[in-house]
């Protein structure tokens, strides 16, 4: 059994969205005991990459004077999937989990570790490999599973992705896992969707047929999976919502769908 220090930075308990709220209550937490931590101190106010990090570097001091074995970093709009912490807790010193982009800041909902900013080789094949794999660059705070020997050594520092930095030149593992599929509110986008929820990908798969049939091909082209074999589109998307819903069917490809 270990102890874990689940960590969430927001402005006030008020700002964790419910969705995200839902999603921790929820988690699988085997064994181990969760105690969940939401770090408010907003200074200084105009630095929010500042808030982030001095958070953060408070609870990693909170973490290591209670000995927990393990800190959860989930940021107060990422919404993780019940089985987040258990799939990370034994994967590399660092592990990380998928979460998209929010469109209304960088234009597309591409997962933060294939995005080039963040330097990580080939992640968007690795992903389609359905394997977890080693992070050469930064993989962002959204869904984070880190070991005590490494929040015992390795402090937050003041500028925002550079701890990932720190932690590839002190030799620590940092992986990702394909299989942690976070969903990712764009809270400053109008109606607040919620990128890659079921609903969300629902309306990607559709736009992909209505373009197919647009550009005169095949309706199925770039349709993963083979169970809609011999149905028409009509038929497809009427089943389509049962296969997204990610409790009787583990298809999780639905969800890594690729934007340049």
């Amino acid at each position: 059994m270990a102890k874990v220090l689940l960590v969430t930075v927001s402005q006030s308990v008020g700002h964790v969205a419910p969705a995200v709220s839902d999603a921790i209550q929820q988690l699988n937490r085997g064994s181990h005991v969760v105690d969940w931590l939401i770090v408010t101190e907003q200074n200084p106010p105009c630095d929010p990459n500042g808030i982030i990090m001095a958070n953060l570097e408070k609870a990693r001091h909170y973490a290591v004077q209670l000995a927990y074995d393990y800190m959860f970093i989930v940021e107060n709009d990422v919404v993780v999937p019940k089985h987040a912490l258990m799939s990370l807790m034994n994967l590399g010193d660092v592990a990380v989990g998928l979460y998209p982009e929010r469109p209304s800041k960088t234009g597309t909902d591409e997962f933060l570790v294939c995005m080039s900013c963040n330097d990580n080789k080939a992640a968007r094949k690795h992903i389609e490999k359905g394997k977890p794999f080693l992070l050469t660059g930064r993989g962002g705070y959204g869904c984070v599973v880190i070991k005590h020997h490494v929040f015992s050594k390795i402090k937050f520092p003041v500028g925002d992705m550079s701890w990932y930095d720190i932690l590839h030149s002190e030799g620590f593992k940092v992986m990702c896992s394909p299989h942690v599929i976070c969903f990712h509110i764009d809270h400053t986008a109008e109606g607040k969707p919620v990128i890659r929820a079921p609903e969300y990908v629902y309306d990607f798969w559709k736009k992909v047929i209505e373009n197919n049939k647009k550009n005169g091909g095949s309706w199925f082209h770039g349709l993963p999976y083979i169970w809609w074999w011999g149905m028409n589109p009509d038929k497809f998307l009427e089943q389509l919502p049962i296969h997204l819903g990610r409790t009787v069917f583990a298809e999780e490809k639905w969800f890594l769908y690729g934007r340049s």
